[in-house]
């Protein structure tokens, strides 16, 4: 009976280690969340300590437990077989990511919102994570690319400052160039791109292939703005009574010689603008991250300028060298109240937007 009653009793402590450091390691998962909540770029760095905290905790656990020292080297030593065998049969997977996680993190290449370009994917940066780095690509779908990928192939990433955008168009040897180079500058120039050019890419047995590139300054437009230059390239080729045919072009109804084929612009006006831009709806996950991040670092200044402010009124001597400090320290407060509910509300519909 009383051998009955001291395993009972080695049990019963060995749950209470093992609840009491359960409940430590949900309070310092707390406080990480609280503390890298106004840090998303470095998400990756919280993950890698609760991960070491755990195993820490597992090794107290088994250190507090009132057992023999014959059965705490053996569960020490089935710990630590059980931590060697799950980094052996996930090396080539979590441990993999995790490391190149971290070198995509150090690298900084790319961060939330960019456009980027790897492999056959191609989309906007609306989330990255120790193990993975998810895009929203042009059909509005959220796409998780595992760190791993975005190492072993290169990445194109679509600078801030602009980008070109281009359209190619084969034309017969019977078209003057002059006349297809202006029509195609006066297309760009109708999609407002800056510094538009025309290059001759290849001279092939039947036609000319012709590209139109320009500089879009603002690529979060980089959808509509491509849907124009296309539009822009017809109706410019149309209106310079230019056919947009092969020039081995074969049709099976009889048509006289001075009939060409491209549409009369007299058969109806030219379409409006009126519609949402594309860009906005495609993008819309990943424009509320970006935005999320830049509401976060906004939040850190104002947060650090606070701590500031505060410095400053313990060395401020009393009466008016005080008021205008705290009339600052007041505002500031506020404005940080109303950012606080803003982030919250964004997050909130970041999370729904995954649903």
């Amino acid at each position: 009976m009383s051998d009955l009653l001291e395993k009972l009793s080695t049990f019963g402590m060995s749950i209470g280690v093992v609840a009491l450091l359960g409940v430590l390691v949900f309070i310092v998962q707390r406080h990480l969340l609280s503390a890298y909540a106004d840090n998303p770029s470095k998400q990756h760095y919280r993950q890698l300590i609760t991960i070491g905290i755990c195993i820490l905790a597992l090794i107290i656990a088994v250190l507090l437990m009132p057992v023999g020292d014959e059965m705490r080297g053996q569960l020490l030593g089935f710990l630590g077989i059980l931590l060697s065998a799950t980094l052996a049969l996930s090396s080539t997977t979590i441990v993999g990511n995790a490391m190149a996680g971290l070198m995509v993190r150090f690298l900084g290449s790319f961060d939330i919102g960019d456009h980027i370009r790897v492999g056959e994917y191609y989309g906007r940066i609306s989330s990255m994570d120790l193990l993975h780095v998810e895009i929203q690509t042009e059909d509005r779908d959220l796409t998780t690319l595992p760190n791993l990928f975005m190492v072993a192939n290169p990445v194109t990433v679509l600078r801030n400052s602009g980008t070109l955008l281009h359209v190619e168009v084969s034309l017969g040897y019977d078209v003057p160039r002059q006349q297809v180079e202006a029509a195609l500058i006066d297309a760009a120039e109708r999609t407002e791109l800056e510094t538009p050019f025309v290059q001759i890419l290849s001279l092939g047995d039947f036609s000319v292939v012709y590209r139109v590139s320009g500089l879009l300054s603002d690529i979060s437009k980089l959808i509509s703005t491509r849907r124009r230059l296309r539009a822009d390239t017809l109706d410019a080729l149309h209106d310079a009574g230019i056919e947009i045919v092969s020039p081995n072009y074969i049709f099976t109804r009889q048509l006289q010689d001075d009939v060409q084929i491209r549409p009369d612009a007299a058969h109806g006006p030219r379409a409006t603008n009126d519609h949402p831009a594309p860009d906005d709806v495609v993008f819309d996950k990943a424009t509320m991250a970006e935005e999320v991040a830049d509401m976060k670092a906004a939040y850190t200044e104002q947060s650090q300028r606070l701590l500031e402010i505060e410095q400053e009124l313990k060395s401020a001597g009393p009466g008016e060298e005080r008021r205008p400090l705290n009339l600052e320290k007041k505002k500031l407060e506020a404005a940080m109240a109303r950012a606080a509910k803003r982030i919250e509300g964004a997050e909130a519909q970041l999370v729904e937007e995954k649903k």
